[in-house]
């Protein structure tokens, strides 16, 4: 696919929605399909994801008639392709859970597209690795995509759903307490290491003590250190012949912002190939937390330690002890629904502060960047090469967004986005150009603008808004609150 020739495209309709009734039909005809099923229910979504893939120039000579197919160059007949949205975690409130994940109407026309450029020979599958702890069936069903794809199925389109995770726990008070049952069809993976090519590797990782995304941060220090700079990715990705990306359009308390880039996170299926923090705060050379000075660094050391000894080997055993001392110990003054293990460390440290989340973190940054090396360049073997070797597009869901708190308890923000494009750093930037966020505030983005010679080899890109608002002017009627500990 040759990406110089097209451009970002932002679709921008104040006010829009996701229709409710599967599998999200279009309310109306367009002229590349013919005799296609139209739905009596209202479907903006449909229409705008249509346009914003016009918008970026896709099979451009052809739209507007019966043969135009924007992913004409992206996918052939008989290949397989991946949709990748975040499905990063069943909300503890389900009517939340839209403001969390990718919802499965911006998916709908994806796969219709994908369908025609196949010919109806090939392979769709919509895979994810979300949070260990979250109840993938759970999610596929609260945003509808069980069942548009049980329909489409039904109706001829060979279309199926995969969680890529090779580890599922059970959550309780804010602790790991037991392991989820481990379906069938678990995604194979191939472990890839980046050696001296990871953004980590210019840090001297052999004496830093990282942690991820379970207790146990051994594993985390094994896989980076010194030239080792392993990631454990989905095979399934890596095999594609092509990948789309549909992230949600969310603020993060780690990263600052999640979308094209941070949306990589979800092809390693093991979060404890992940550093997510340095272990300490930042006056003893961590990222964890700021500076903690007097008898709170040494509450923060000893829980530490305490931690470790119990947690980071053993939670199988001992995560339900935990549990219930955490719940005697701050449920009473945090409520039913409360992160206990947050609660926790932020009353010990005094800093409101919990894993990393705060604009200090060093860390996240290079692991998002390293990810989206790995999904630019590494082939089916998991060797990084310096072409592409598989087609890659961008489709960003922020029709509704998440704002202040997320990814996981953000508030809902009506944004009414949807941007597309062929480069995740050119999508994103776009988009925070567009809503008013100064990106280079953001470790996360300033930092990949350092990295574009391998990020967006092929230069710049031009920006298309389509903006649908009432109001006469150019500037969104939309603003994002950074999360806490955070300013952009």
């Amino acid at each position: 696919m040759d990406n110089k020739k097209l451009f970002t495209a932002i679709n921008y309709t104040p006010g829009s929605t996701y229709p409710k009734q599967a599998p999200f039909d279009p309310d109306k005809s367009y002229p590349e399909f013919t005799g296609g099923l139209i739905n009596n229910e209202m479907n903006s979504v449909y229409d705008a994801v249509r346009s914003v893939l016009a918008e970026t120039g896709l099979d451009a000579e052809n739209y507007g008639t019966q043969e135009w197919s924007p992913f004409r160059e992206l996918v052939k007949r008989g290949s397989t392709i991946i949709i990748k949205p975040n499905l990063v975690l069943n909300t503890p409130d389900p009517n939340n859970q839209n403001t969390v994940t990718t919802h499965a109407s911006i998916i709908r026309p994806i796969v219709d597209y994908c369908w025609k450029a196949m010919e109806g020979h090939g392979n769709i599958v919509i895979g994810d690795a979300p949070q260990a702890e979250t109840d993938f069936n759970e999610v596929i069903k609260r945003n509808g995509i069980k069942d548009m794809t049980d329909i489409l199925r039904d109706r001829g389109i060979n279309v199926s759903v995969k969680d890529f995770r090779s580890i599922k726990v059970i959550i309780k008070n804010g602790i790991w307490v037991d392991e989820q049952e481990n379906n069938p069809g678990c995604a194979e993976h191939i472990i890839i290491n980046l050696g001296k090519q990871s953004l980590f590797y210019e840090e001297g990782s052999a004496k830093i003590k990282y942690h991820g995304g379970g207790y146990d941060s051994s594993v985390t220090m094994l896989h980076h250190n010194g030239e080792i700079h392993e990631y454990k990715v989905a095979k399934d990705i890596l095999c594609a012949d092509a990948v789309i990306s549909i992230p949600k359009l969310k603020t993060h308390k780690k990263a600052g912002i999640t979308c094209c880039l941070k949306n990589l996170v979800g092809i390693n299926v093991d979060k404890n190939f992940l550093p997510h923090f340095i272990i300490g705060p930042a006056n003893k050379g961590g990222d964890e937390m700021p500076p903690v000075k007097g008898p709170r660094l040494l509450a923060v050391t000893i829980t530490r330690f305490l931690r470790d000894l119990l947690l980071d080997k053993h939670w199988k055993s001992t995560g339900k002890a935990v549990a219930f001392l955490l719940r005697l110990l701050y449920g009473r003054r945090a409520g039913e629904e409360a992160n206990l293990a947050r609660v926790a460390s932020e009353t010990i440290s005094d800093t409101k502060v919990f894993q990393g989340a705060w604009q200090g973190n060093n860390t996240i940054w290079k692991m998002i960047l390293d990810l989206n090396r790995i999904f630019l360049y590494a082939d089916r073997y998991g060797k990084i090469s310096a072409d592409r070797p598989r087609n890659i597009f961008y489709i960003v869901d922020g029709i509704i967004a998440g704002d202040k708190n997320g990814p996981m308890e953000p508030n809902k923000i009506n944004a009414g986005i949807i941007a597309a494009g062929a480069n995740a750093f050119a999508v994103d930037t776009a988009i925070l150009d567009f809503v008013e966020i100064n990106w280079r505030q953001i470790p996360l983005y300033r930092e990949a603008e350092k990295n574009v010679s391998w990020l967006m080899p092929e230069g710049p890109y031009k920006v298309k808004i389509r903006n649908n608002a009432q109001n006469g002017t150019d500037s969104p009627e939309i603003r994002f609150t950074p999360p806490d500990n955070w300013s952009y």
